[in-house]
């Protein structure tokens, strides 16, 4: 059954993403056309925000593995080590994630942090995940099933590499708000196998 639905779907201001040019930058400062790691050490360019608000006060799971910490929306879905999707609130210790490395590692806490800033960046051939903080994320919720969204995102990432630029991403991200969540369209489960 579809979960219940959070305020942000996103990643704090403060989170950050490794550049294709060893640079490491905070969400607040990325850009469309910035080229960030995704799944597998792919890199790709930013093609739209689904989210973008600076000023937002939410509340975010903070997922402590290998050293580092990722933090993010309750209903945005993990990437397993068996390739598998968890939303961020069903994440337990013991669970195991992955380094931005490719490497899989254990969860060793769960907490619930509330922090300024709400980003969803979206990149061209992601794969639907993004290192964020040095673990690998979904840039995917359980909003909108991942299958759907990636359908509904291809015609937007087409028109980016056509060189129509950011024509409707920043359009989607009104007040911060994703227009996604207005559309009538399966929401996703806590899991994917």
């Amino acid at each position: 059954s579809p979960e219940p639905e959070d305020d942000g779907v996103c990643f704090p201001a403060d989170a950050t993403v490794e550049m294709e040019t060893g640079e490491v930058k905070r969400m607040s400062e990325l850009q469309i056309g910035d080229s960030i790691k995704t799944m597998d050490g792919v890199f790709g360019e930013i093609f739209m925000f689904s989210h973008r608000d600076p000023k937002a006060q939410s509340k975010f799971v903070a997922i402590s593995a290998g050293g580092r910490v990722l933090e993010l929306s309750p209903s945005h879905y993990v990437p397993m080590a068996d390739r598998s999707l968890k939303a961020a609130r069903h994440v337990v210790v013991g669970d195991t994630v992955v380094l931005s490395t490719g490497q899989p590692v254990a969860v060793e806490g769960t907490d619930i942090v509330y922090k300024r800033g709400l980003y969803a960046p979206h990149a061209t051939g992601s794969a639907g995940a993004l290192a964020v903080n040095g673990l690998m994320a979904s840039e995917f919720t359980t909003t909108v099933h991942p299958a759907l969204a990636k359908i509904l995102l291809a015609p937007l990432q087409a028109s980016y590499w056509a060189g129509w630029g950011n024509i409707v991403g920043d359009r989607l991200a009104v007040s911060g708000q994703s227009s996604l969540r207005a559309l009538p369209v399966p929401a996703g489960p806590s899991s994917i196998a």
